[in-house]
């Protein structure tokens, strides 16, 4: 059992008791980022075949896809934007549509096709959509005075920045993040 399965059930134990959905979120987002290290680890090591790339590639861009949803959902929740900004929420259900539109298309298009190019194209569009969102959306949640927001932010930044700034290096010395 790894430690984010822990926290899962951890987090899936404090939605039943109080019907957060905050913690749902939480946990579906937790889940997909455990599912992506297990799909990666259990064909890494063994080597992938030409049968199974398909599947390891579709599974790292399915769950990959699904935490990004994850993430916007349950910040939507635990920022409680509906209330703190109604603007944003709105927003935030767009960009979330645009993620699954893009989840979604990149899907088809690489099960058409039969090549990963574009679910790495669209994997890509997914998570670049975050960083200048972010950095727009600072501002307004700043201007509120929500000290939980603006920790949240703060960090969920620092951890994009650092995300991509590990990407970007890998590809410098020819790693593949995924």
């Amino acid at each position: 059992i790894s430690n984010l399965t822990i926290i899962f059930l951890y987090h899936l134990m404090l939605f039943i008791t109080t019907r957060d959905w905050s913690y749902l979120l939480y946990c579906l987002y937790v889940l997909s980022v455990d599912l992506v290290i297990l799909i990666d680890g259990l064909f890494l090591p063994f080597g992938i075949s030409n049968g199974s790339y398909q599947l390891w590639s579709t599974g790292i861009y399915v769950f990959m896809g699904l935490i990004s949803v994850f993430y916007y959902l349950f910040s939507r929740s635990f920022l409680n934007l509906k209330t703190l900004l109604p603007k944003w929420d709105r927003i935030f259900l767009w960009i979330v549509a645009l993620k699954v539109f893009l989840l979604v298309i990149g899907i088809w298009l690489e099960n058409w096709f039969m090549d990963e190019q574009f679910t790495s194209w669209s994997t890509y569009a997914i998570f670049f959509i975050d960083i200048p969102f972010l950095l727009w959306f600072f501002v307004p949640l700043y201007k509120t005075h929500y000290r939980p927001g603006r920790y949240f932010i703060v960090a969920s930044g620092i951890v994009f920045f650092f995300g991509f700034s590990l990407i970007v290096f890998g590809r410098m010395i020819g790693i593949q993040p995924f």
